[in-house]
């Protein structure tokens, strides 16, 4: 609806009913902005992956890059001592 509002200049949104609640025009353009349910979906599942590869990346020394720098520093530091 937002787009059709967008290429015909007659249509104007005054106000909406949701779920028996009056709405403003301000909350109808709001609600007309949200992405629809499957584009939230991918997005969750796109957080959860990236979130879960991260995460198996931490204990790795290769994926923070100068990690094996300081284990090297470390290593030298206990055979010094």
């Amino acid at each position: 609806m937002k787009n059709f509002a967008k290429d015909n200049d007659i249509l104007e949104i005054k106000g909406g009913l949701m779920e028996a609640r009056c709405v403003s025009p301000a909350e109808v353009e709001a609600i007309a902005s949200l992405p629809s349910r499957e584009e939230l979906i991918a997005q969750i599942a796109g957080h959860h992956l990236r979130r879960r590869s991260w995460s198996r990346c931490l204990p790795s020394t290769a994926c923070r890059g100068t990690g094996s720098r300081s284990s090297k520093a470390v290593a030298d530091q206990k055979t010094a001592a």
